[in-house]
């Protein structure tokens, strides 16, 4: 099979004029600009491993993502280098196929072995420009943050099932440093609409890619002994806030860097987000959150 057929069966690109493929046997990774008239071999000097799968970003061309034989590989300059992923727990394993959940930007990768992997809104891999690389320290853009309301389920069950894990119900903060903090303070102030502070959370100090994440509650209410042994439960965690815009504030030691952060409803809620407003309101003063 000619090498444009293989890339045209691969499904690598919806762009006729960008296709990319990875051979087999020298684990070249090669792209057409033409249709598949002539080919371009990209570096590979970061790779060792074979390649099974390539995407290209729907938004950023110069956005790849490379699935290996021992784990997944990304480029930001559309080949020229490529690093190793290592975020959160994701293990060193087969990718065989990668795709991109258009609507949420999820990256979803198919592993030999460990099932799906899904790595949560590839956004701020989109901005990773030399500019934005060559500031100390910055925010990067994120979905807007939605605030699902949790099903309450009770059951027992047998030792044979298994699920995977849910989706974070907590708002993501991601931000890069250009060198570890290592002096003093780093921590994240948020404040609402109004100015008011609703929380402070720390921040990792390692350099390069981070995210943090924020449960979109206030702090939990005081509330009175119990008057027997079964605790309030209702005092352990504080209500939400309302939808809406948000502020949060990276402070190092003495500088400030502010971004916005957009909260929103549950797509499958009902409720106005003026009424969520009044829960919030309502929330505060009893010491337990509405739903």
């Amino acid at each position: 099979m000619k090498l444009s057929e293989r890339a045209s069966a691969h499904g690598l690109s919806a762009r006729i004029s960008r296709l990319i493929w990875n051979s087999n046997a020298e684990r070249g990774i090669f792209k057409t600009s033409d249709g598949g008239k002539s080919w371009q071999a990209l570096a590979t000097t970061d790779l060792s491993d074979y390649a099974h799968a390539i995407r290209e970003d729907m938004v950023n061309r110069d956005l790849l993502s490379l699935g290996t034989e021992f784990g997944l590989f990304i480029s930001l300059d559309g080949g020229k280098q490529w690093a190793v992923f290592k975020g959160g727990d994701f293990p060193q394993v087969a990718v065989r196929d990668i795709t991109v959940q258009p609507r949420k930007n999820d990256l979803l990768l198919a592993t030999h072995g460990r099932g799906i992997w899904i790595i949560d809104d590839s956004t701020p891999l989109r901005v990773l420009t030399p500019e934005v690389l060559a500031k100390d320290a910055t925010f990067l853009p994120s979905r807007p943050s939605e605030m699902t309301i949790p099903a309450n389920e009770f059951g027992f069950n047998g030792d044979a099932e298994y699920v995977g894990r849910s989706a974070s119900e907590e708002a993501a903060i991601t931000y890069y440093q250009k060198k570890r903090h290592i002096f003093g303070d780093l921590k994240f102030e948020i404040t609402d609409a109004q100015g008011n502070l609703v929380s402070t959370i720390p921040g990792s100090k390692r350099h390069g890619l981070n995210r943090i994440t924020w449960s979109m509650r206030l702090k939990a209410p005081k509330m009175p002994p119990a008057a027997g042994l079964v605790p309030n439960f209702s005092s352990f965690v504080g209500p939400h806030v309302p939808p809406g815009p948000h502020t949060v504030k990276m402070i190092k030691n003495k500088d400030v860097i502010a971004a916005q952060l957009q909260l929103v409803p549950d797509a499958h809620s009902e409720a106005r987000v003026d009424q969520g407003a009044d829960k919030t309101g309502l929330g505060k003063i009893s010491g337990r959150e509405l739903r």
